[in-house]
């Protein structure tokens, strides 16, 4: 089992959860990934149908991105989705092999 080291964050006084920590490199890898693909944010909505304010939402974190969005955002700019989680996991942290648990009889 990996352990991060992150600490929750503080906003406005309240402690927030240790997921939106490691939801923070989400929306730049999506903005990075469009721009990659030379779209813009209409053309992109366009490719995903979905209207282009959603598009500015997610790049801008104003709205998560579940792992289905996430894949067909990948698919919008032409991206393995595979390809797309790899390179968030890079970009979180460095890739570490993990060792398979064993159950205790």
């Amino acid at each position: 089992m990996m352990v991060s080291t992150l600490a929750p964050v503080e906003v406005r006084g309240m402690a927030t959860s240790l997921h939106a920590a490691l939801y923070r490199p989400v929306p730049p890898l999506l903005k990075a990934m469009r721009e990659e693909a030379g779209l813009t944010t209409r053309e992109l909505a366009a490719n995903v149908r979905r209207p282009q304010s959603w598009v500015y939402k997610c790049e801008n974190a104003e709205r998560r991105v579940d792992v289905a969005e996430f894949c067909l955002w990948c698919k919008g700019c032409d991206v393995d989705p595979a390809a797309g989680i790899r390179r968030l996991l890079g970009v979180e942290h460095e890739a570490k092999p993990v060792k398979p648990r064993r159950r205790k009889a």
